[in-house]
């Protein structure tokens, strides 16, 4: 059947023109009149309440069992009523009464009969077998003796007819009345059209259209699922092997424990035939067999478990997910309130129909998830990316894991890859929106950087750090890191502190993340050692040419330089062609800037004594056009006992202070 059949129950309305003047009684006042928020007044709307005294009539499991109305919209209801002086279940009497309030129609009184076709989940309640619900065995077999098969036919029925049924105590007419009620509906409603082949099909149409339903469907259910799971057990055993008393009976509750036992249904783990024996004093064998002639009395039962069915079609929407975050998400639901063990539930499960490769249960590091089948050999892979890129860059982001293109990275949730990454020992958030992250890997490039800058100093400036290792070629461009995610990384790394101006001050270079030891075991090549001691030697700071011809004296091709001085963590460009060693804490002496110019008088060089200047570099110009910049380490000349001058090209120039 393609459509679910279209079902009606009958109610009566009263209309009635009243003046403006007229003073309203308070229950007489409309819903929307009334400070309700807009998805409460929608939910009592759509149940076709309107006025205050239709909503206090009903009582708290009739507002729960209201589709999309939940504990807060209830505890916000019970609030504005108790405001008004008004409360639920107040049972008034003569209510609706004969003549209410028209708005719509003010031309006269009138009576009208209105047809409210019930919802999917009201049709999908009153479809259910008797023994689909949580009704007694003794209710049950009253409302046998009524010809009811399905609980649309209780509604059909009048309360005195439930009540006269052969053995119907108080007990269990409560226990009729109650389950009614959870749906919203009353016993004598009059439901049209309605048969047994009504029931049948919508029962079909559910089943045909379940696996099409959204995780946020709303499912009217019974109980929680272990509650449900262990009634249906117990019902079937007994239904099977008659009502026993003595010895019968203890076996029956002890096959009974053991499937608990077993499958985990009291919130316990999942456990072996051999760890039960031990509880009850009795061979693995034994546990075994009784566990077999359990399940045997279960399956010949063939009694239906509607919440185990929607369980396990809203986990397999939430795949792959941690078992913690399912466990959440399942309370959430209200579908449980307890942690499953879901290889026991899946386990479980096959007893009753359902497909045991539902979902694969795989432990990794001590956290457990639940995968597809497809999925299950690419968690190595995935595992196996996420460690390259954290070789590569030292640290990822969850979001730039969700953009890359490998067939086993598609459609996988931000939740699921957080809890995988997770898996690592030495995991650690970079950030407080748990996007960026970082784990301990052997080689690791970011790491290496820092601390070859750490090695050239101990105190490095974040923002100077943080733009010489984004220009670093081997840094992954697209990696869009902040300062604050590096500033993190560092505090865990390398158990660095920061002052107010984001001085960092690394202990030490040797990071915690990363035991690679670079060239030969050691971080720092030779010729990068050999470039950190022309800069103690001769800085701390040096213009590109005095650079070059420094390196040339010891070794070091000007290609060579230029690629250090380019992506090296080591050096920062403080000006044009000028560089200094990164971290270096630059004196007043040396912001202070000599400049010279061309254009200026002039000297022999044999007529000026050399003379030693440091903590000072020289600006060249040519009638203020400026041509190069020269460190302290070139020959400074004695002009006078007060004036100095600069030898360039053979030629002495006076420094101007």
């Amino acid at each position: 059947m393609d459509e679910c059949p279209k079902i009606f129950i009958k109610k009566n309305e009263y209309y009635l023109e009243t003046s403006q003047n007229q003073k309203k009684d308070i229950i007489h006042k409309r819903l929307d009149e009334v400070n309700f928020s807009f998805r409460a007044l929608n939910g009592l709307k759509n149940q076709n309440l309107i006025y205050l005294g239709d909503l206090v009539n009903y009582t708290e499991k009739q507002i729960l069992a209201i589709p999309k109305l939940g504990r807060n919209s209830l505890n916000e209801i019970k609030q504005v009523l108790e405001e008004l002086g008004l409360k639920l279940n107040m049972n008034l009497q003569n209510w609706p009464p004969k003549i209410i309030e028209k708005e719509i129609y003010n031309s006269k009184i009138e009576k009208r009969e209105k047809f409210i076709e019930l919802s999917l989940e009201q049709k999908y309640f009153i479809s259910k077998i008797l023994e689909e619900t949580n009704l007694s065995v003794r209710a049950i077999n009253c409302l046998r003796n009524l010809n009811c098969k399905y609980v649309g036919d209780i509604i059909h029925l009048g309360k005195e007819d439930i009540k006269r049924s052969h053995n119907m105590g108080k007990k269990s007419f409560n226990e009729i009345v109650s389950l009614i009620e959870t749906a919203g509906m009353e016993i004598g409603e009059n439901i049209e059209p309605w048969s047994y082949e009504i029931a049948e099909s919508i029962r079909t149409y559910i089943e045909k259209n379940d696996k099409d339903d959204s995780a946020e469907k709303f499912v009217l259910q019974d109980k929680y699922l272990e509650v449900e799971l262990h009634r249906v057990i117990k019902q079937s055993i007994i239904q099977r092997s008659g009502r026993l008393k003595g010895t019968a009976e203890e076996s029956i509750e002890r096959g009974i424990q053991v499937i608990i036992d077993r499958y985990g249904l009291d919130g316990a783990p999942y456990k072996t035939l051999e760890v039960i024996g031990q509880k009850y004093n009795v061979t693995r064998e034994r546990i075994r067999q009784i566990e077999r002639k359990t399940i045997r009395k279960i399956l010949s039962a063939k009694l239906s478990t509607p919440i185990l069915k929607d369980t396990f079609n809203f986990i397999e929407k939430l795949l792959p997910a941690s078992t913690e975050q399912i466990n959440q998400l399942l309370k959430k639901k209200d579908l449980t309130k307890q942690e499953w063990d879901f290889k026991g539930l899946r386990e479980l499960a096959t007893f009753f129909g359902y497909n045991k490769k539902s979902y694969y249960v795989k432990k990794i590091n001590k956290k457990v998830f639940l995968i597809k089948e497809n999925l299950y050999l690419d968690i190595s892979k995935i595992l196996k990316v996420m460690k390259n890129r954290i070789s590569d860059s030292g640290l990822y982001s969850i979001k730039h894991l969700q953009e890359m293109k490998e067939v086993y990275l598609n459609n996988l949730n931000a939740e699921f890859l957080r809890d995988l990454a997770f898996t690592n020992a030495s995991f650690y958030w970079l950030d407080d929106e748990k996007n960026w992250f970082t784990f301990y890997s052997s080689r690791n490039r970011l790491s290496n950087l820092i601390s070859k800058a750490v090695i050239a100093n101990k105190f490095l400036g974040l923002n100077k750090l943080y733009k010489s290792i984004k220009k670093n070629y081997r840094i992954n461009k697209n990696l869009l890191f902040s300062k604050e995610v590096l500033l993190k990384y560092c505090e865990i790394n390398y158990d660095c502190v920061s002052d107010k101006n984001k001085i960092l001050e690394f202990k030490t270079d040797q990071p915690k993340l990363s035991d690679y030891k670079g060239y030969k075991g050691d971080r720092v090549a030779p010729n990068e050692k050999k470039i950190i001691n022309i800069f103690r030697n001769y800085g701390p700071i040096l213009s590109w040419d005095d650079l070059k011809e420094l390196a040339s004296i010891n070794g070091i091709t000007q290609a060579s330089l230029t690629m250090m001085t380019q992506f090296s963590p080591f050096f920062e460009r403080i000006d044009r062609a000028t560089y200094i060693l990164q971290g270096t804490k630059l004196t007043d002496k040396n912001k202070n800037i000599v400049k010279i110019d061309f254009a200026s008088r002039s000297f022999l060089k044999k007529n000026c004594p050399y003379v030693s200047k440091k903590n000072a570099y020289v600006e060249i110009y040519n009638y203020g056009k400026y041509l190069r910049t020269i460190a302290y380490q070139r020959p400074i000349r004695k002009i006078d006992e007060e004036n100095y001058g600069i030898c360039v090209d053979n030629k002495i120039y006076p420094i101007k202070k």
